[in-house]
């Protein structure tokens, strides 16, 4: 079924509606995706769309018909596909993303076409807007234990469970540090930290932070790494995935040789990235909690241009700090003002009482 509430572009006023191309074997398939279509506010038609720029929601037997059809990008809809399945398709020539979904229930396949539809940054744009966005902002290398226990505890008031934590923790530090050594490049576009010994790495600063979002909402927890250098890009995740081997077992992680971005498609229902190159890259990940053992069901490879940077909501406690911070819904910050509000006049009635009295 398609979700209550529509992402935030498909209402969004005053906004270009994308065009869009579905190409599909089967009824039902196509039935699908023209609903996901209409989900995100795009504008549909049956096969190609007379020369103007569009994207494609297709089956995955009409990747090519989507190819020939001139889509700057597709995205694919398997019907229960496993992990192997998702990965050969996203390595396909125009294919940015890959959602395996029963064609009865297209959330993710509503979030992963509002991801081509409209640029995004930050995970408030994935949540309901009664949750809270919880940041962690890191702006030196040996604060990266001091973030992991941030989110820990974070992730323990959210009540999860121990091993549901540990798994979201690995997936973290993993992502975490891809972007505190891997993704820092100077101007001739060379890797930082290439060739810096670990022990000596630590002790660096960034030029600029790195910002790790969570956001709980009962059922799925979502969390992003982003970081302002926009040096990861599509065939860097390509090649990584090249390099897994068959024989990793997806419960341990490994790092090396592509073996951590395996780890972490193998332990989240959701995985994707927004590549703005030279600008800014973040990672986000997507956790169903109503299930102890995950299965990917959206992998997907997003490059946009001046792509927006999400509202940063604390500031560091020091220079170089760590700062845990929330992004209250707007019902939220009414409520908490209406407090402050009445205790203020509580107090000033008390006063005025204790001043007559006396």
């Amino acid at each position: 079924m398609l979700p209550s509430t529509l992402p935030p572009e498909s209402a969004a006023p005053n906004v270009t509606r994308p065009r869009v191309a579905v190409h599909a074997e089967g009824e039902e398939a196509r039935l699908a995706l023209r609903a996901v279509a209409t989900a995100v506010g795009a504008r549909t038609s049956r096969g190609g769309a007379d020369g103007e720029e569009h994207f494609a929601l297709c089956d995955g037997a009409s990747v090519e018909d989507a190819k020939r059809g001139g889509a700057s990008s597709s995205l694919v809809l398997l019907r229960q596909a496993e992990l192997t399945d998702i990965l050969e398709q996203l390595q396909k020539e125009g294919v940015a993303a890959v959602v395996a979904a029963d064609p009865h229930d297209l959330r993710s396949a509503v979030r992963a076409a509002g991801e081509l539809a409209v640029a995004r940054a930050g995970i408030r744009s994935l949540i309901d807007s009664s949750a809270s966005v919880r940041q962690v902002i890191v702006v030196r290398q040996a604060q990266r234990e001091s973030a992991l226990e941030q989110v820990r505890r974070l992730t323990r008031a959210m009540g999860l469970r121990a091993q549901f934590r540990a798994t979201v923790e690995m997936v973290i530090d993993e992502l975490l540090m891809n972007a505190l050594y891997n993704a820092p490049v100077d101007d001739a576009g060379r890797h930082i930290f290439a060739d810096v010994p670990p022990a000596e790495r630590v002790k660096a600063e960034l030029d600029a932070p790195v910002t790790i979002e969570l956001a709980y909402d009962g059922r799925r927890l979502h969390l992003s790494v982003s970081d302002t250098f926009g040096s990861l890009d599509r065939e860097a995740i390509m090649s990584a995935l090249r390099r897994c081997s068959g024989e990793v077992r997806p419960s341990e992680k490994t790092s090396g040789a592509g073996l951590g971005l395996y780890f972490v498609l193998s332990n989240v229902a959701e995985l994707f990235f927004r590549l703005d190159a030279g600008r800014r890259s973040e990672v986000v990940v997507v956790f169903d909690t109503s299930h102890p053992k995950q299965q990917l069901c959206h992998f997907g490879i997003y490059p946009q241009q001046d792509l927006p940077a999400p509202e940063v909501v604390g500031e560091p406690r020091d220079q170089g700090g760590t700062e845990l911070a929330a992004s209250a819904p707007r019902g939220g910050l009414v409520m908490a003002l209406l407090v402050v509000l009445t205790v203020v006049a509580l107090g000033l009635a008390a006063y005025a009482a204790l001043s007559l009295g006396g």
